[in-house]
């Protein structure tokens, strides 16, 4: 399906649909559209990632870059806070 997408050469805010997954689109999705919107949204990642999947990797930068600084927390194993 990824390959298909990106042959019928879809944008890139449409490919989402076929290349991300069920999470990944939700997470978007709760981002909200405007930046007063990303006020309230918090991430907390933990930290190391203990993954190299690039996918997730591109979401967490994405994420970095769309949230307030204040709003990303770092979690280690055992850190429950």
């Amino acid at each position: 399906m990824r390959e298909a997408a990106r042959a019928a050469g879809l944008p890139e805010e449409t490919l989402v649909k076929y290349e991300a997954s069920a999470t990944h689109q939700e997470i978007l999705k709760g981002l909200g559209a405007t930046s007063e919107d990303r006020k309230y949204v918090f991430a907390f990642f933990q930290e190391p990632a203990g993954t190299e999947d690039p996918d997730l990797g591109k979401l967490e930068e994405y994420l970095k870059a769309e949230l307030p600084a204040q709003n990303i927390f770092p979690c280690t194993a055992g850190n429950h806070a």
